[in-house]
């Protein structure tokens, strides 16, 4: 049997895979079709699984939610079409045209709604990911001005450009700006890291995380007395 639910919650193509991981690992679902534009999965299982089921393990992978999607959005194509078919029938009465043509409206109606699901739900996944890129874009100019006193205070900066700019403390100005890039700049990362670490599924985040913090942590132990080169 194949069902087709509306999932909430995602936002990528990560979400997307994520998903479809955590259905396809429900005992009892042979494969799930996920789409992020519009956000649906196509279900296919050897037996009924609960909703309350699938989202539980949709919960444990994430902020993900489903529910079916209405039937007669599946179902008005195919009426439309059978419609369409009798009432090209020259033999017809009057009645049974008249009946047609209201079902036609119907199915119409119903196609349709096929095409655009739930246009509030479409409207949310939207407004959440430009709010999602505009973190990323305010993260991503702050960490870039912290930057600029951070490259400058680095010793190796200096000594490839020929200059001393050393001050009682400077190395403690510099760990706390490089932490304030590492908690604000990172925090994206850091908790998608996090994240699939609780899914024992690592993919990009746990790349990035990892990078950052060994190169924080490293640069942080060289501050306190660790022989850097």
């Amino acid at each position: 049997m194949t069902h087709t639910y509306q999932i909430k919650g995602m936002t990528c193509n990560h979400c997307v895979e994520t998903v479809k991981k955590a259905l396809e690992g429900i005992e009892g679902i042979l494969s799930a079709e996920v789409t992020l534009e519009p956000p649906l999965a196509i279900v296919a299982m050897s037996r009924h699984i609960s909703e309350d089921t699938m989202n539980m393990a949709l919960a444990a992978a994430g902020n993900y939610s489903l529910k079916m999607a209405s039937e007669h959005n599946h179902t008005a194509h195919v009426d439309q079409e059978h419609i369409h078919h009798h009432s090209s029938d020259a033999g017809s009465t009057g009645n049974k045209k008249q009946t047609t043509g209201h079902h036609a409206h119907t199915g119409h109606g119903g196609h349709a709604g096929h095409g655009s699901h739930n246009p509030a739900h479409g409207e949310m996944g939207h407004d959440h990911h430009r709010m999602m890129i505009a973190d990323f874009r305010k993260r991503f100019w702050i960490s870039l001005v912290l930057a600029v006193p951070i490259l400058l205070l680095s010793p190796m900066i200096q000594h490839w450009l020929g200059v001393s700019w050393r001050f009682p403390g400077d190395k403690y100005v510099l760990f706390a700006l490089s932490s304030v890039v590492y908690a604000y700049g990172g925090k994206p990362f850091l908790g998608g890291f996090i994240d699939e670490v609780r899914k024992k599924a690592p993919g990009m985040m746990t790349l990035i995380a990892m990078a950052i913090s060994v190169a924080y942590f490293y640069s942080a132990a060289t501050t306190f007395g660790l022989p850097g080169e």
